[in-house]
């Protein structure tokens, strides 16, 4: 991957430079110095930033509580909840209503383990 990719990859998620820092682990200035060419992109980073880029870009639903607590789930961990009966509650007992549905913004949807420890 070169570094105009690298990139490219990055603006068409629509995130900063310290965004995409945080979401891989490693700080600003190393993704300032992949894009410009300064450091290498290795092949494993290459691959992070894509398997990010793939996740980033699924559907999700955001719900909402009436606190302003939200999580994001994809349409099938929230399909999955409703056949199973079970539905996230904050730690007040509340309950999510969907608010919003579409591209992934820049946040990430709760994983499977996320969710059922909502759940408990």
């Amino acid at each position: 991957m070169t570094h105009t990719e690298y990139r490219s990859i990055r603006a068409a998620l629509g995130l900063t430079q310290a965004e995409i820092a945080k979401e891989l682990g490693v700080s600003r200035e190393t993704i300032n110095r992949r894009e410009s060419g300064e450091q290498p992109i290795t092949k494993e980073a290459g691959m992070s930033l894509h398997l990010l880029s793939q996740i980033q870009m699924e559907t999700v639903i955001t719900y909402s509580s009436p606190s302003g607590d939200k999580i994001h789930l994809t349409p099938g961990q929230a399909d999955r909840l409703r056949t199973q009966g079970k539905w996230p509650k904050t730690v007040l007992g509340e309950e999510y209503c969907q608010v919003s549905h579409g591209r992934h913004a820049g946040r990430r949807s709760f994983s499977d383990e996320e969710i059922e420890e909502r759940l408990r």
